[in-house]
């Protein structure tokens, strides 16, 4: 089954250019991993969707508890690890300045699925639809995130400029 991402198209007003949009991805609605293990149960790919749904559980608990004291989880489907967030001072910890938080990264399994998706733009009621069919080598971080976070846009006017008159000096 090839998966395919449907997108609207809203035009980027900040550029000369008028052929520039951005991609804003059209949800299909929220799925909970009940309704996962029930389309799984239809498919006939599991017997029990009771004791799928306890597997399920058991396997999430243990995995927040091995991420909570410290191990890097890879589940295949996403890679989590605990995080620091703000500076210590004077050895201390300070509730008011640091929290625990989670990184959570693609897993392999999920960018090789990524990877394999379409992406269908939706247009208005006169355009017809397009389908861009993706080659191999494009990665879901060019995708999503663009090359390296590189400026790729040849208009000079599209920067950082100093002005003198901004700056006394």
């Amino acid at each position: 089954m090839k998966n395919i991402l449907k997108t609207q198209l809203t035009r980027v007003s900040r550029t000369n250019n008028s052929n520039i949009y951005t991609a804003e991805l059209i949800g299909e609605g929220n799925i909970n991993c009940e309704d996962i293990i029930r389309k799984l149960s239809i498919d006939g790919l599991i017997p029990d969707e009771k004791m799928a749904l306890e597997i399920i559980s058991l396997f999430n608990r243990k995995a927040s508890e091995l991420v909570a004291s410290g191990y890097k989880v890879n589940t295949g489907l996403v890679s989590m690890k605990t995080e620091i967030k703000g500076l210590i001072y004077d050895r201390k910890w300070s509730s008011q300045l640091n929290k625990l938080d989670v990184a959570i990264k693609c897993g392999k399994d999920l960018l090789e699925t990524i990877n394999k998706s379409d992406v269908e733009i939706q247009h208005d009621q006169h355009d017809s639809d397009e389908r861009i069919e993706r080659d191999e080598e494009d990665s879901v971080s060019t995708l999503i995130y663009g090359a390296s976070g590189s400026n790729r846009n040849d208009n000079p006017a599209c920067g950082i400029a100093f002005r003198q008159w901004l700056s006394k000096v």
